[in-house]
């Protein structure tokens, strides 16, 4: 269950890439990565409703602000505060489901990190 978290933080870097995406690749990359991060989230078993009803309003908002979806008399500004706001709401209902510890979870993606480091640290020093 631990994963929805780490999901949920995806999906919040997504919404700060959105609001960076200027150019249609950009717009095309985010809005290709949240589409496939929001069908994986949808596909998780034991989601309460109100985190499905979000993910679907941040797919709709991300969506909308980079071009894909109609506006409905709001900015694009306006849709990404929306998916920000959505996204702290839907973490916090993740956070409330999920029986995790927070900082473990972020020391064991440090340690893969680090672990990624040094392995190819001790490649490049092959002959």
């Amino acid at each position: 269950m631990n994963s929805l978290y780490i999901f949920t933080v995806k999906l919040q870097n997504l919404c700060v890439l959105a609001r960076k995406a200027h150019f249609d690749y950009d717009k095309a990359s985010v809005f290709a990565a949240s589409e496939s991060l929001i069908t994986k989230l949808l596909a998780q078993q034991n989601i309460p409703a109100k985190a499905i009803e979000n993910l679907y309003l941040i797919r709709y908002h991300i969506n909308a602000s980079l071009g894909y979806d109609c506006l409905n008399n709001l900015s694009m500004i306006e849709h990404l505060n929306e998916a920000d706001k959505l996204t702290e709401e839907l973490t916090s209902i993740i956070e409330k489901i999920t029986e995790f510890d927070k900082d473990n979870i972020i020391s064991k993606l440090k340690n893969k990190i680090q672990d990624k480091f040094t392995i190819n640290s001790l490649l490049n020093k092959l002959p």
